[in-house]
């Protein structure tokens, strides 16, 4: 995304609703020091940090400079803040007194006023815009500017320091100080102090309109209710308070420096870890030093003293299945399923477990044992399970007897199963390194078929088995012990691709699909022997595929080693969903032929964390209206705004809609992104330049296009999303004009034309003059 992933939570065996992301300096942000974070109305992010201001669009970072030099003075104070105004405008300010306000022509935070060169000397604190006011809270008092003038209009003095301000739906001014709370008048002639609050070094406040309750963050003395004229106490003593935001109808969120996110009800009950720096039920937290929380659509941001900037990502549609108390994280790798009697059985590369679907528990078996790749049930209800060196392992579920067969040959050496199959008959099918392809019939006898290298396999009907090896595919006829080898030659086949199938499935009879390892996905129909491949080109998210479910709908769902999931549509042939760990899925990666629908309909996929299960029903395309956002714009490598550069551009830049480019400086890049900053990646993002590349290209991930020494001429840029489902949609375009080089521009050929002109004129005379003589 885009977005790199620092640390990815982990969660017991529960329905989980958050899925823990952080940024710092090696994802862009300036510095791991973040104060402040706002969100503005094109959707991006904005963060505070010890070096300035970072803008957050999903993909990419982009710093900007509060101070004209690069190391930071005694002027620059120790803290930045951000502020968002409710007429949208985005304010950074300093400790220092200095304050600045974003200017959208100019693409940077431009001074605004310096409070020391107003005679205001003291720390500057917060900042409140009232009307065509703007108050700021200073050591001592409060300071009323005037927007329009920029100057001090009245200073209300005799005040503790001010450390928040904030105007309640009545139109009331409130100071949260150094000694209680205060009722201010606009024009600051009239201070009160509210009852009930004296005493209480108030850092935050924080009015919840949904129960017309204040709420207050002290300094050291934890969290306030204010009810009944006087500030109730919640918890939380002995940390600072530095911010309280609303999660949901039912929760409040508090921001605790040095303990992490805590949630409380709205009656002050029942405060609680939320996101600490150890797992809190999937949820983590970079850092425990918290300064501000962002509720955006119940998506958690949240800034911290040491950890950069942290998100925990709401998604209510993924169960997690993973073991506790295990030594290892790669004890949790799930590699294979199966369901028999209401029970996922899963197998890990450490041991295997049981788990209740109904009843969400779970259950360690042989964990012990280690290297479990492959697993599958019986008609009688029997586990079999098998792996890399440990031979099969026959379970009975009901009696708890357990059976080891090292070796289906009885080789010395255990064998390596990769892949475990149970036909309609009824018969047990074991593929893997050092075996050939094994049938073990109900009765214990063995047939043996002419393939190896097995990765997964899959009955096609009661006659034919599918198998996916390292060197392509086999159909295997059961009762003649034929196998017909497919992609032993990619290039044989019209095709150029990986030959490893990590997992293959047989709908219909008639079509066999097949997920490839950097091939992406083929299907092949076995009545007219068509061999189809799609890649990336026809919008999968990767052509490194790991396993295929289908569901009921007509849908393959497959999981990819590192992008996600998507579902694929049997009929249109299109991919028609994608999500991946922005989305909340708890894995980052996915493992071969780890996958199984279960009887509710539900699908399971395993990766390097434990399991996901979800409805696939329950995954739908984002339907908010898109629009492309146009972050940044480099010109001969550098920043280009209107202000500064008006020949280049004549508007703002997210207004964009022409370019010229001097001759000398031919080459430019422009920063895009989606206005829905959680599914930049899956949404396809691409553009051609009409005229000179007619062809769609995709966009690099960091969400930068790139054109470099274009001739001189007019282009048009074309920018287009395709969501899941769906062709290109062009959302927006660009106008290109590229000058001519000086020597070929219309006053140069003017005068080329006078020049030659004269030239003419002198030669005809002289001509004429010696044809008289």
């Amino acid at each position: 995304m885009m977005l790199a992933l620092l640390w990815l939570a982990v969660s017991a065996v529960r329905g989980i609703s958050y899925s823990s992301y952080s940024f710092s300096v090696n994802e862009g942000l300036s510095n791991p020091t973040a104060y402040c974070i706002v969100k503005d109305a094109d959707g991006l992010i904005w963060i505070a940090t010890k070096q300035g201001v970072d803008m957050y669009n999903g993909l990419s970072f982009k710093h900007y400079q509060l101070f004209a030099h690069s190391y930071r003075s005694i002027d620059d104070g120790i803290q930045i803040s951000l502020y968002r105004s409710e007429d949208n405008r985005l304010w950074a300010f300093n400790d220092a007194g200095r304050i600045f306000l974003y200017n959208i022509l100019s693409d940077n935070f431009k001074p605004f006023v310096n409070l020391r060169e107003m005679n205001v000397e003291e720390q500057l604190c917060c900042l409140l815009q009232k009307g065509t006011s703007l108050y700021a809270g200073i050591d001592g008092g409060v300071v009323r500017l005037s927007l329009e003038t920029n100057k001090v209009v009245s200073i209300k003095h005799g005040l503790p320091m001010v450390n928040t301000l904030i105007c309640q739906p009545d139109g009331v001014m409130l100071a949260g100080t150094a000694d209680g709370i205060y009722e201010l008048s606009d024009d600051l002639k009239t201070a009160k102090l509210r009852k009930g609050t004296k005493g209480h070094n108030i850092l935050t406040l924080y009015y919840d309109e949904l129960t017309g309750t204040l709420w207050a963050g002290s300094d050291g003395r934890g969290v306030w209710r204010y009810a009944a004229n006087e500030l109730q106490s919640v918890g939380a003593d002995g940390n600072p308070v530095r911010s309280i935001i609303r999660l949901d109808d039912s929760l409040l969120l508090v921001g605790i420096d040095g303990l992490g996110i805590y949630s409380v009800r709205p009656d002050g009950t029942d405060l609680q870890p939320f996101a600490t720096g150890n797992d809190v039920e999937g949820r983590h937290i970079a850092s425990t030093g918290v300064y501000s929380l962002l509720n955006d659509g119940g998506n958690i941001w949240c800034t911290t003293f040491s950890g950069g900037v942290s998100l925990l990502r709401n998604n209510n549609i993924f169960r997690w299945l993973y073991r506790t108390n295990v030594k290892t994280a790669a004890q949790n790798e799930a590699r294979a399923f199966c369901e028999v009697n209401g029970e996922l059985w899963s197998a890990y590369v450490m041991g295997l477990s049981r788990y209740d679907i109904a009843q969400q528990t779970l259950q360690p078996v042989l964990d012990e044992q280690s290297g479990f790749l492959a697993i599958t049930a019986d008609r009688q209800g029997r586990i079999w399970a098998g792996g890399y060196g440990i031979g099969i392992y026959r379970i009975d579920p009901a009696t708890g007897l357990t059976e080891h067969i090292p070796s289906i040959d009885g080789n010395d050496e255990p064998d390596r199963i990769f892949a475990l199959c149970c036909d309609p008959e009824g018969n047990v099918w074991a593929g893997g390194l050092n075996i050939r392809l094994t049938c073990i019939q109900s009765s214990g006898e063995k047939r043996y078929y002419d393939a190896g290298m097995v990765f997964s396999l899959c009955a096609i009907d009661r006659d034919r088995m599918l198998a996916g090896t390292a060197w392509g595919f086999c159909i295997i006829n059961k009762r003649t012990g034929k196998v017909d080898n497919y992609q032993n030659d990619p290039e044989r086949m019209e095709w150029r691709g990986s030959n490893k199938f990590n997992s293959v499935v047989a709908t219909g009879g008639r079509m066999l699909w097949l997920a490839s390892e950097g091939g992406g996905l083929l299907s092949y129909d076995l009545t007219d022997k068509k061999l189809q491949a799609y890649t990336v080109e026809d919008g999968l998210p990767s052509n490194y595929l790991t396993a295929i479910q289908p569901d009921t709908e007509g849908r393959l769902w497959i999981s990819t080693e590192s992008n996600g999931i998507f579902a694929f549509d049997m009929n249109t042939r299109r991919v028609t969903a994608r999500v991946n760990q922005y989305n909340g899925i708890p894995l980052s990666a996915f493992y071969g032929n780890a996958a199984c629908r279960l009887s509710t309909g539900e699908i399971v996929f395993g990766g390097d964390a434990g399991a996901i299960i979800f409805r696939p029903s329950d995954i739908t395309t984002p339907t908010k209206q898109l629009s492309i956002n146009f972050t940044r714009l480099l010109v001969g490598g550098k920043d280009v705004n209107m202000e500064d550069n008006p020949n280049i551009i004549s508007s703002p830049l997210n207004q964009l809609m022409r370019v010229v480019l001097p001759n000398d400086q031919r080459s430019m890049a422009v920063d895009v992104c989606l206005n829905d900053i959680y599914n930049q990646t899956n949404m396809r993002l691409r553009y051609r330049l009409a005229g000179y590349i007619d062809e769609w290209q995709n966009v690099d991930p960091s969400g930068r296009i790139t054109l470099t020494m274009l001739p001189p001429g007019h282009y048009q840029l074309e920018l287009a999303v395709t969501p899941p489902g769906t062709d290109d949609v062009v959302l927006r375009r660009l106008s290109i004009s590229v000058s001519q080089p000086f020597y070929l521009r219309w006053p140069a050929l003017v005068l080329y034309a006078l020049l030659l002109a004269a030239a003419l004129f002198f030669v005809i005379r002289a001509f004429r003059r010696n044809a008289k003589k």
